[in-house]
């Protein structure tokens, strides 16, 4: 799942706070003794390895920073309070110029948090498992994270320039990456808040503003993908997967036991219940108006202990016997992954974007066995050899062409957005069509 928010100015603090016992008790640790800790230059840092006293601290691990935005600036390993505070704010870190045209205005926005989660079976999963097979998942978690904001920096990172921003230009970004184990209610729920910062540089160096709309247009995209990375690495582990509506959930996990650590969720349907309400706009508002203040949190240990005793009275047990790496799992075809993605289309619109299609046919990957990047690169490359027509009414093409059950056409542009439709939708419409004509 992947969630975006805007975030207000003063968010920081919120991250920050969580990690300020780690960021002390690290340091005291390390004093005592004497131990040298990886230089936060070293790629090393972006792995647990950095966490090896995290589990026995209070509070989440350290933030990370991600993005070449962040190297071009000169800021690599782990996040600092004086680090993202002035650049929250539109300032250099070190400088204190202002980097942006709004720095330290009071209405300026900070940046967004783009919350990747987990699914709860992985997280359960993460709970229960040895400390080694632990920080295997947490590497698969970040490692998915980074890949999604590679995909996003590469094709949807943009910043304008000229009178009321006509000009785009790519961009890289500026991103703050904490790590995060627990929802409210202290369940397990592995999750990744990255702060994109509203701080870019343009290709001449410059900085800039971020253009945020194509995150929050291809949000479903990106949340798609980084269940598919997730997917991958799991699968390599040894994990079978199987579909759960949109994502994916790990065979193995007992049922009863994913909802039973779904504490939140359950608090939110029933808020729902109450109100008479449903959609996604009514569970915003659930989840806020049901999201209980977060305290401090114990340290990890205690947690996983108290993870694993719950996760046992459902019959859970090592979390090594559902893994097996000598038997992958069965792998479908690209075919299948496309024609399950464009029946989905079909019953849910008459027509849908490029965006929707890969979004759908990524959705399908993880329980086919199928690698995201390879399945991405496959629905592109079917869409821009399907059957082109200009005209919902032309009946000639249909009747020329044999049918098959894949046949996407292509009906142009329409608010800036490409649009296809299915043979299906346009027999239908002809249909309805001739029905009218008979009528008059």
């Amino acid at each position: 799942m992947l969630s975006i928010k805007k975030m207000g100015r003063g968010s920081e603090n919120y991250y920050l706070d969580l990690t300020g016992y780690y960021l002390a008790g690290r340091r005291k640790r390390a004093q005592a003794l004497g131990s040298v800790f990886a230089d936060p230059g070293d790629p090393a840092v972006l792995t647990p390895s950095i966490y090896l006293t995290q589990d026995d601290l209070p509070g989440e691990p350290a933030g990370q920073w991600l993005g070449r935005g962040s190297a071009r600036l000169g800021l690599c390993g782990e996040v600092y309070p004086n680090e993202l505070k002035p650049l929250m704010l539109g300032f250099h870190p070190v400088t204190g110029q202002p980097l942006v045209q709004n720095a330290g205005a009071t209405n300026r926005v900070p940046g967004w948090d783009l919350t990747f989660s987990a699914p709860k079976s992985v997280s359960v999963a993460w709970s229960q498992a040895d400390e080694e097979l632990r920080r295997a998942l947490q590497l698969a978690h970040a490692q998915s994270v980074a890949a999604t904001l590679d995909l996003a920096e590469n094709y949807l990172a943009y910043t304008r320039t000229g009178k009321r921003g006509v000009n785009y230009l790519r961009a890289e970004v500026v991103v703050a990456a904490f790590e995060h184990g627990t929802s409210r209610n202290e369940d397990a729920q592995l999750h990744t808040h990255c702060l994109v910062l509203n701080l870019t540089i343009d290709p001449l160096g410059l900085t800039r503003t971020l253009y945020s709309r194509p995150l929050f247009v291809n949000r479903n995209l990106l949340g798609a993908y980084y269940r598919g990375q997730l997917a991958d690495r799991l699968r390599t582990m040894g994990f079978r997967l199987r579909k759960h509506g949109t994502s994916f959930e790990i065979v193995g996990v007992p049922e009863k036991l994913i909802w039973a650590s779904s504490t939140r969720r359950r608090e939110i349907l029933a808020y729902l219940k109450t109100q008479g309400r449903s959609g996604a706009v009514a569970s915003a508002v659930a989840t806020l108006e049901t999201r209980a203040a977060k305290g401090e949190l114990p340290p990890r240990a205690e947690l996983f202990e108290r993870w694993q005793e719950h996760n046992r009275h459902f019959g859970f047990g090592d979390v090594r016997d559902i893994m097996d790496p000598d038997k992958p799992q069965r792998q479908g075809t690209f075919q299948q992954a496309i024609d399950a993605a464009i029946a989905r289309l079909n019953d849910q619109t008459s027509h849908f974007t490029k965006t929707d299609f890969l979004e759908a046919a990524l959705q399908e990957a993880p329980a086919l066995g199928l690698g995201s990047d390879a399945v991405l690169r496959e629905a592109q490359s079917f869409l821009e050899h399907v059957t082109l027509v200009r005209s919902v009414t032309s009946a000639s093409v249909l009747q020329k062409e044999p049918p098959q059950s894949h046949d996407v056409f292509d009906l142009g542009s329409h608010q800036g957005h490409q649009r296809f439709t299915t043979r299906e939708v346009l027999e239908e419409e002809q249909e309805l069509l001739q029905s009218v004509e008979a009528l008059k």
